[in-house]
């Protein structure tokens, strides 16, 4: 059964229909809804041979390092959601929250397709389709732009598989497309196209463990910030004891506070953007001149081309790169400059001595701002004094670490591109690409005439009709100058198809064609990492009927088109090389099914392809023609990798990588380690850059990247587990807006302010506007924003790339420049109306959305897991005290027990901040949720709420905690509430439950105040006490001089006004609730007269009181790498923030359970346990809150 689409939450006068909701397309929020598989399926298997057993491998479906492992369900009587699973045996890393993103069992941005769609361009609506009826449909529009003066185009996401693209290049090549690409164009191109510049081939030859692994290891971080992209790369870093490194950054990033943190501000090397270039000349420069015994003539005689290097060092040697000259002109700001100095020459000396092994650690915002030509730079620099290859024993002599940015980005540089067909053979070798797939040497002459376009270029005004094929990913957003873009797509004379799981709004009514493939954990994926490991992701999930991998549609595709050609001779004559191909029989095997006539089909089980046998088909493509390419699938010993060892291993290391790739071997006078891509011998080629590659930008720069540039941990745990366009993550800690960090020098000269707003002018002349932050972290005159999702990109239209250039390329790679457009940037006098807010919505508009819902029963109940809530409504209940009300976004129905409190996470500046407050609304009004707060002295949430919060801001709410509550089926004959302050809102929770459910309890209201003037919820209990007689208000003030005159009270609570007032007070259950002063002392009194102390029931609002120093220990948080010093005053929840360990927590009472930890060693004190059962006591767990460290402890958060 599907589950129905959330009901989500519009803007009053915006659209409130969502294309993605069309009642006609069935559709789920998270993958955890499919079927689980309890079986291999058929087609991982050989066609005719036995099944596979099933297999529990699953990839990462993100990032290019490649973790994968064996998913598990994890179900018990007490554990039996969607949601347990947990993935073990991880590797090469210990895989972040991505890996466990990949499973797609939380809900996404969107929702996932479970059925084609087609677009009605009368009405705009999208209409459900048969699978069968899409694939007629996409063969009818490739043949029609088979045609003169018609032309498709494809374009890929890095996370579109291995064998995607190989159907990619059997298939498309054959019906005369040229252009394949993808986003790895913007991405990992200059970063692996440089390795081919320098030795003839792109391609790793390191391990990440090789990496991570072995002594004197020296980090040349450039640009990377692995905090963010890579966090299980970074972390095995920075645990290591004997860490040398070096971080180049254009700012602050995440990355570089961690270095600095660890070995000193002089390790950031913080440089104008485009300036990683000259500063590996000067380092260069640096040894030429001053360390020359350091260069390896032996590597130079033995593997480099002599032309080459002698060119290099004649530049090198200039002056023009000495430390001074080149540090004046890259350091990001003047007092920069020594810095800078100092990092060239310690870099070169460091590179100097023979026993340092450097690992070179790249971002993509490198290859993003200079191309190909820092990646050459840094390159013929450790090639320079021998430093760029493995030893004979396969450690590395140093090297590049490749960690692209996205998983199977690798496979898009050997198989997508305009230049090249798989494995990089030139356009211009096209013979020797058809005879690898058994076809004639004419065959791909349609692609090759085809007019070449880089990615770039695609917006590009031509005469043609132009279809563009584009899988997976938010293509819409990716791309630079956005703008052209999607007018280029929108034409009228061009056709759109959109193969994606999850289409996201713009494609839904754009797309004339929407195939979805199945969600990541239902298909089986082929990628290869930045190590180029081998990973086979097995699927674990059913995918839907109508839904096929991005291959299989591909290859049914084809299958539909040969068929026709063999029924129309018309078709035959027009096509006539496919026409050839379909008299021989050619195509009928490649792509048709086997039956009688056709034993050698492509076989299908299940509806989708089968791959065994796809994946010797690469096998014989990579390995025929004139030989082996440079990137068969073999292993190091150079046989080839069978799918069988392939299947049993799950992930598997190929091409030599770590092991023989790139061996410098100077006692085997045939020592080759540089070949070309038919592994023919060559040279290392130095690199020498022209005048062009070495000009700095000029302007105010806007830099964007994955990085928060945030101390909120928030913000950086979403930057952490969301991806480029976030729409296959959840939403989870999702901001509305992401802020436009400025450097103080540019706030200096345009006036700005942190809470200004700006606008970002790009050369297009199209305009952003973006909230500022005043950052010292950001430098010279360069800004930042965060390139993720945020809420501000579908409900104001925000997109970073409406402002970046895509003219602006490297020359060698077509590599986009990102990272470095010149913006015109202007003050706004007044802030942007953002329009994600509700800024007019009341509680009347706040019921009409759940009467939206077509199935009010579908609506779900909140289960106590975190979610985003809007203010919907504010009511001043005092001139000091106001009363926030929430509704759920996703709407749900608040369930809770009348008393309970729930913890609010808010964005208090640059911090992230937790807070418990009691719920005031009633159990019964379960659309809505209210918290009441007075302002305090002193009291950093409660005034900021009071100063900021406003209708329409979200907020994250957790809950419900606490057991101060009624039980409904419980409920005692008689209740005597006593409040104070704000205290009294748990107890108008109770008293508004038992109104609701017109309860027979007897409740007496207690309620001391300080004035009668001043009294928190006045009206509400004049209408209660008006509208059940059961319930008796008793308001008395303690303000000398002033008396409840109707009840003839006054003064602080004492034994009189009890007698007085509730003489029936040892019948009732007693709840109080307020300041600790007040509690303690009605708990007092109440003993003295005699109540047993199971009718006394409180809530308390503090937390411990601090304990005085008596020490000097040591406090380990092992999950963060981190040890602390402790004096024993400080709780553990207290030493954690103080350090920016992150850690749950909600009330800080000890009252709700969310800080539980593991004290695993060491003496502490608990102020409380409670709620803690005896197991969990013994097994070492504690509250946070409640537990002060009394000698060293290790602590497991």
């Amino acid at each position: 059964m599907l589950n129905p689409s959330p009901l989500r939450i519009f803007i009053p006068g915006k659209d409130s229909q969502n294309p993605s909701s069309t009642p006609s397309i069935p559709t789920i929020d998270h993958a955890g809804s499919l079927t689980d598989l309890h079986y291999a399926p058929a087609y991982m298997s050989q066609p005719n041979i036995i099944a596979l057993s099933k297999s529990t491998h699953i990839s990462c479906s993100y990032c290019g390092v490649g973790d994968s492992g064996n998913y598990q369900i994890e179900k018990s009587a007490h554990n039996a959601t969607a949601g347990s699973f947990s993935i073990k045996n991880t590797g090469p890393s210990k895989g972040c929250v991505k890996l466990r993103h990949s499973t797609m069992n939380k809900k996404v941005a969107h929702p996932i397709h479970l059925a084609p769609s087609v677009l009605d361009p009368a009405t705009g609506l999208r209409t459900a389709i048969s699978y069968p009826d899409a694939i007629d449909q996409l063969a009818d529009m490739m043949l029609h732009h088979m045609q003169d003066n018609k032309r498709s185009l494809v374009y890929a996401s890095g996370q579109i598989d291995y064998f995607a693209i190989f159907a990619m290049q059997e298939v498309f090549r054959l019906l005369g497309i040229r252009n394949l690409t993808g986003n790895a164009e913007h991405c990992l191109n200059a970063g692996a196209v440089h390795n081919e510049i320098l030795t003839g081939q792109e391609g790793p030859f390191l391990t990440l463990d090789q990496a991570m692994n072995g002594n004197q290891h020296l980090y040349i971080l450039n640009g990377w910030n692995g905090v963010i992209t890579h966090p299980p790369a970074f972390n095995q870093l920075k645990q290591k004891p004997d860490l040398d490194a070096y971080i180049i950054e254009v700012m602050e990033s995440e990355s570089a506070l961690e270095i600095a943190k660890k070995l000193g501000d002089e390790r950031v090397v913080l440089i104008k953007a485009k300036g990683d270039s000259l500063l590996a000349m000067a380092v260069a420069h640096e040894i030429t001149t001053h360390h020359p015994l350091a260069i390896s003539e032996t590597f130079i005689q033995r593997f480099a081309d002599q032309a080459s290097f002698d060119q290099y060092q004649a530049l090198i040697k200039s002056k023009t790169y000495s430390a001074k000259n080149v540090a004046k002109k890259i350091a990001a700001e003047p007092q920069l400059e020594q810095r800078t100095v100092k990092a060239i020459l310690d870099l070169a000396k460091k590179l100097a001595n023979p026993k340092v092994v450097p690992i070179v650690m790249p971002s993509v915002g490198l290859s993003q701002s200079s191309g190909v030509v820092a990646h050459c730079l840094w390159g013929s620099l450790l090639a320079m004094v021998g430093k760029f290859g493995l030893d004979t024993d396969s450690t590395p002599l140093g090297g590049v670490l490749r960690l692209p940015g996205q998983i199977n980005a690798e496979s898009e540089v050997q198989g997508l591109s305009r230049k090249y067909f798989m494995g990089r053979i030139p356009m211009e070798q096209s013979k020797e690409a058809a005879r690898r797939m058994g076809l004639p040497d004419n065959a791909y002459q349609d692609a090759v005439n085809d007019q070449p376009r880089a990615a770039l270029d695609y917006s590009d005004e031509v005469a043609e009709d132009e279809l563009f094929l584009c899988f997976g990913t938010q293509f819409e957003a990716n791309m630079p100058n956005r703008k052209r873009w999607l007018k280029k797509l929108t034409q009228d004379n061009n056709t759109l198809v959109v193969i994606d799981p999850i289409p996201d709004p713009w494609s839904l009514k754009n797309a004339h064609l929407i195939i979805p493939s199945p969600p990541h954990p239902a298909t089986p994926k082929l990628y290869q990492n930045g190590e180029w490991r081998l990973t086979l992701s097995m699927p674990q999930k059913k995918a839907a009927k109508d839904t096929r991998s991005d291959a299989t549609i591909i290859y049914d595709v084809m299958a539909n088109i040969t068929k026709r050609l063999a029924k129309d001779k018309k078709l035959a004559k027009r096509h006539p090389t496919l026409g050839q191909l379909c008299k021989s029989g050619y195509l009928q095997e490649r792509f048709l099914e086997p039956d009688l006539a056709n034993e050698k089909g492509l076989t299908r089980n299940e509806g989708e392809v089968n791959r065994a046998q796809l994946f010797e088909r690469i096998q014989d493509y990579l390995h025929g023609g004139c030989g082996p390419l440079y990137c068969s699938f073999d292993h190091a010993d150079g046989k080839a990798i069978r799918w069988q060892e392939l299947v049993d291993a799950g992930s598997l290391l190929y091409g030599g990588v770590g092991k023989n790739r790139f061996m410098l071997d100077y006692q085997d006078e045939d020592c080759q380690p540089f070949k070309d891509i038919y592994r023919n011998p060559g040279t290392f080629n130095f690199f020498s850059p022209v005048k062009e590659d070495l000009e700095m930008p000029k302007g105010t720069i806007l830099n964007s990247g994955r990085g928060s540039l945030s101390k909120n941990p928030r913000r950086i745990q979403f930057a952490t587990s969301t991806f480029n366009s976030g729409k296959a993550t959840p939403l989870d800690y999702m901001p509305d807006e992401h802020p436009l960090y400025v450097s103080q020098k540019i706030a200096r000269e345009k006036d700005f302010k942190t809470g200004d707003w700006a606008q970002l002018t790009g050369i297009s002349g199209d305009k952003i506007e973006l909230p500022v932050v005043v950052s010292s972290r950001v430098k010279g005159d360069s800004l930042y924003v965060s390139f993720h999702r945020a809420r501000s990109q579908e409900l104001r239209n925000l997109y970073i790339n409406d402002v970046t250039d895509h003219q602006a390329r490297c020359r060698y790679s077509s590599q986009s420049q990102l990272k470095i457009p010149r913006v015109e940037i202007k003050k706004l006098k007044k802030s942007i109306d953002t329009t994600y807010k509700l800024n007019k919505l009341d509680y009347t508009k706040c019921k009409l959305l759940f009467q939206m819902a077509t199935n009010p029963t579908a609506i779900p109940t909140w289960q106590g897991q975190e979610i985003e809530a809007l203010v919907s409504k504010i009511i001043n209940e005092t001139s000091d005290t106001r009363t926030y009300r929430f509704i759920a976004d996703p709407v749900c129905l608040f369930d809770f027990k009348p008393g309970q409190f729930v913890t609010l996470t808010l964005d208090i500046g640059e911090q992230q901040v937790q807070r418990a407050y009691s719920i005031s609304s009633s159990p019964g009004d379960r659309e809505y949720l209210d918290i009441t707060v007075k302002r305090v002295p002193d009291g950093h949430v409660s005034n900021w709420l009071a100063d900021n919060l406003q209708l329409g801001d979200r907020v994250r709410l957790k809950g419900p905690m606490g057991h101060f509550c009624l039980e409904p089926d419980a409920l005692p004959k008689k209740i005597l509430t006593l409040g104070a302050g704000s205290g009294v809102t748990p107890l108008m929770s109770m008293a508004r439950y038992l109104n609701h459910e017109e309860s027979q309890v007897d409740l007496a209201f207690y309620f001391s105040v300080r004035s009668m003037d001043e009294i928190i919820y006045e009206q509400q209990i004049h209408q209660l006490a008006k509208s059940n007689p059961k319930f008796r208000p008793i308001i008395v003030p303690t303000k000398q001089g002033e008396t409840n005159s109707t009840l003839d009270a006054s003064g602080r609570l004492n034994s009189n006004l009890i007698q007085k007032l509730v003489p029936d007070y040892k019948e009732r259950q007693l709840y109080i609730c307020g300041p600790q002063g007040f509690m303690n002392a009605a708990e007092d009194l109440f003993l003295s007269l005699g109540l047993a102390p199971n009718q006394i029931h409180k809530e308390s609002f503090d937390g411990p009181a601090k304990l005085e120093a008596n020490g000097s220990y040591k406090v380990t948080f092992s999950n963060a790498s981190q040890t602390v010093k402790a004096d024993g005053s400080e709780s553990l929840l207290d030493i954690a923030e103080a350090q920016g360990i992150e850690m749950a927590y909600g009330c800080r009472t000890g009252g709700c359970g969310e800080c539980k930890v593991t004290v695993s060693q060491g003496e502490h004190l608990n102020a409380s346990t409670e709620g803690l059962t005896s197991v969990e006591l013994e097994k070492g767990v504690r509250l946070a809150c409640m537990c002060f460290p009394q000698g060293d402890c290790v602590v497991q958060t």
